[in-house]
């Protein structure tokens, strides 16, 4: 959940600066080959972009660590009927995920449970998990 907000988010920004951004201004030193590279704007927009994705992929954690760290957390409760069940499986794990369709705003929400809880729950039981949302948005739970 929190990584696709980040990734969306960075998604915007390189697309704003590949269509919109000025490309950047070449200064008169190093070797001519460098220069005329850097003279090529389509070089500069897909430089421009990539950048943008590999912060995107590797902000993850600084952006949980900032939400978890600042600012007020309010405990919130989301409740409603389990839509979905289904099982992520990689290479050395497994994730259960649960797919809700929420009482409040009747909208769809995804959680990791435990293989225990995923035992219990079936398709239309209700569900309810207590969590905090930090001071950017993003709902966490702390395990420790």
């Amino acid at each position: 959940m929190r990584g696709t907000i980040v990734v969306k988010a960075a998604f915007i920004a390189a697309l704003g600066i590949a269509l919109g951004g000025a490309p950047a201004v070449a200064q008169e030193f190093g070797s001519p080959e460098l220069i005329a590279a850097a003279k090529r704007p389509s070089q500069v927009y897909v430089t421009t972009f990539l950048m943008c994705v590999f912060m995107a992929l590797f902000s993850g954690p600084y952006a949980s660590f900032v939400n978890i760290l600042f600012g007020p957390h309010p405990l919130v409760i989301f409740r409603g009927q389990v839509t979905d069940k289904s099982v992520i499986r990689g290479r050395h794990s497994q994730d259960y995920v649960v797919t809700i369709l929420t009482d409040e705003e009747n909208k769809r929400m995804k959680f990791k449970v435990s293989s225990t809880e995923f035992s219990e729950l079936d398709l239309g039981s209700h569900f309810s998990r207590t969590m905090k949302v930090g001071c950017l948005g993003i709902p966490y739970r702390l395990k420790w």
